[in-house]
């Protein structure tokens, strides 16, 4: 990849190039603020930032990152980023063997490019570069067949970027999460009624807060209740899990979901059969939602393919929630798994532990959250903190095995 740049400072082309000389002249700094983005490119440089990655994971030199292989020069913490660039522009002037990873966006899509060997060249309109510019030409030809391995470090510096790229995504599908609640809020806040009257929530919940069977199941729970009715609607109207919580299908002009009057009719029903029912009546109700839920066929997810958990996050977030829901209506409340047993017989432990299994997803969203929130530089750079991110990584993958194994009674 060729880069020019103006006419470069003689401190930076100096052979004995130190943090302090860099940040002792001002014109420097300022020739190297100026520069950047000719060095990296304005995408990489646009991108970086919104990942919110160090520019110079992207950097190496022969087969290790350049931010190691100088960073016994770094003698002085303040502007580091300065003092990184000005070696590279220093190195570059010396023709040595630099790479970088570009970081490339298409639409909303980020991606690691291939390396790419950095080719300087100088101009200025004052001076006359050509024979210095041949001397960098023949360098770069002779680098350009050099091989080097790259090392373990090198490895882990790739492996942060794309921790970052991934990071990138979470954050992007959890954002879509956060906006599919709100959709799903409004599905099932339309149109409520109980006891046959128009009612808001606020109404609604202050009228639940007096029932002593609160305690079974608690719809003041915005969570809960936007989840158990969503399942209302699977088990007693046909809806379609995916067609609630698949953001990809939902955000798309394709999708056949029901309408919002049928979601704030379930959620309606729901709300009037734990308001006026009594215990009997709940639990069978809640029964053959279980039963149903037990049913329901989740997305099959390779626990080694991060791209497969993210596209299902929203899916497997809201089986999570309901499985929690759910456990905690059975720990709660003895009625309910004796009403479950006396209605099922023999498959009362075949839903139930479906419904604990799907639980087991509750550990792959903990796992995304905590991605969304990742330190990249203390990823690179702390080795505890890698690790205790893999070992998250780890518990994600052990889950999502024994969920498809309990799923296909392995």
């Amino acid at each position: 990849m060729k880069i020019t740049l103006n006419a470069v400072p003689k401190v930076l082309s100096s052979y004995f190039l130190t943090a302090e000389k860099i940040l002792n002249d001002k014109k420097c700094i300022e020739y190297i603020e100026k520069m950047r983005e000719f060095i990296f490119g304005r995408e990489t440089v646009s991108i970086a930032r919104l990942l919110g990655l160090d520019l110079f994971t992207l950097v190496f030199y022969k087969e290790m990152p350049f931010r190691e292989h100088i960073k016994d020069k770094l003698t002085v913490k303040e502007k580091e980023e300065i003092i990184l660039t000005g070696f590279l522009i220093n190195y570059l002037c010396r023709g040595k063997y630099i790479r970088i990873l570009p970081l490339i966006k298409s639409g909303d899509d980020i991606f690691l490019g291939d390396f790419s060997l950095l080719r300087l060249s100088i101009i200025d309109t004052s001076a006359d570069y050509k024979k210095m510019n041949n001397k960098l030409l023949k360098r770069a030809d002779k680098n350009e067949v050099k091989k080097y391995e790259l090392s373990k470090l090198s490895n882990h510096y790739i492996e942060t970027v794309r921790m970052g790229i991934v990071k990138y995504y979470v954050r992007k599908v959890i954002n879509e999460k956060i906006f599919l609640d709100k959709i799903n809020y409004k599905r099932f806040s339309s149109g409520l009624r109980l006891n046959n009257r128009p009612a808001d929530m606020e109404s609604i919940n202050a009228l639940l807060r007096k029932r002593k069977n609160l305690t079974f199941i608690d719809l003041t729970d915005t969570s809960a209740r936007l989840n158990l009715s969503a399942l209302y609607a699977v088990t007693f109207y046909k809806a379609n899990i995916n067609d609630i919580f698949n953001s990809a299908l939902i955000f798309s002009p394709d999708n056949n979901t029901l309408s919002d009057e049928i979601y704030g009719k379930a959620a309606s029903e729901l709300i009037n059969i734990i308001y006026n029912g009594n215990g009997i009546e709940i639990c069978d109700v809640l029964v053959k939602m279980a039963i149903e839920f037990s049913k329901i066929e989740l997305p099959k997810i390779d626990p080694d393919d991060l791209n497969a958990i993210i596209k299902n996050y929203t899916v497997i977030y809201a089986a999570a929630a309901m499985a929690y829901k759910y456990d905690k209506a059975f720990s709660q409340h003895e009625m309910l798994k004796t009403t479950m047993r006396r209605q099922m017989i023999d498959n009362f432990w075949h839903t139930y532990w479906r419904i604990l299994t799907y639980k087991k997803y509750g550990t792959v969203v903990s796992f995304c959250c905590m991605l969304s929130e990742i330190d990249l530089n203390n990823y690179r750079d702390i080795r505890s903190y890698s690790d205790s991110v893999m070992s998250e990584y780890a518990k994600a993958q052990t889950a999502l095995k024994e969920i498809e194994e309990e799923l296909n009674g392995v």
